[in-house]
């Protein structure tokens, strides 16, 4: 894998799916969906990030073929990023 790839993370839960676009060792892009996979996957398409993408870890790979490994802080930090999110939706008056 070539250092300046962009790899794709992503973490679901409940339909809500979180990702972010790694470079190196520095986060290019963060994205959030509230209807899973497929709509996260068209929002980075949208974004024009995903025709940049060479490689993904995690719950949504985008129809990306090659798998990276990671440091699972990234994970970690995503997670704990849609947990939070999830909170903040469900009082606004979203469901999840």
């Amino acid at each position: 894998m070539k250092k300046e790839s962009r790899i794709l993370v992503s973490k679901c839960k409940n339909k809500i799916c979180g990702g972010i676009i790694l470079r190196f060792y520095s986060i290019d892009s963060l994205i959030l969906s509230v209807n899973g996979c497929e709509d996260f996957c068209d929002k980075i398409k949208k974004s024009g990030y995903f025709y940049e993408l060479s490689y993904y870890y995690g719950d949504c790979n985008c129809g990306l073929d090659d798998k990276a490994e990671i440091n699972k802080k990234y994970l970690m930090f995503l997670s704990n990023l849609i947990d939070e999110f999830e909170q903040v939706y469900k009082n606004a008056g979203g469901g999840v």
